[in-house]
């Protein structure tokens, strides 16, 4: 490799030159390579997930369903804790914003369509 500035010989993958301190511009294979995803994507229903929300929504099942499982056991105990009132709100609440499309992705990112 050498410098573009000064043309001096310098070591491989190197940033900078060593003698006039010019930056190389150095593109490594890493950064030019592109992430496939590993496997197909899991598209989630929309229309299953309001329909868990609605009608399961104090239990979180939807959020199950969608991946978010710390959510779905923090439903269950609250909805347990309170006598299925704060479950079922919270699950009204879900099945709105799910309608709405305020939730556009799983819990791994994935479409919810």
């Amino acid at each position: 490799m050498v410098c573009k500035n000064c043309g001096k010989e310098l070591p491989e993958g190197s940033t900078v030159c060593f003698e006039c301190g010019a930056a190389q511009n150095v593109v490594t294979p890493a950064a030019t390579q592109t992430v496939q995803p590993s496997g197909p994507v899991e598209v989630k229903s929309k229309a299953a997930a309001a329909i868990l929300a609605l009608l399961l929504g104090g239990w979180g099942v939807h959020d199950f369903y969608l991946g978010f499982t710390k959510m779905g056991i923090i439903k269950i105990v609250l909805t347990i804790v309170s006598f299925g009132f704060i479950g079922g709100i919270w699950g009204f609440v879900d099945f709105l914003r799910i309608v709405t499309g305020s939730v556009k992705t799983d819990a791994k990112g994935n479409p919810v369509m």
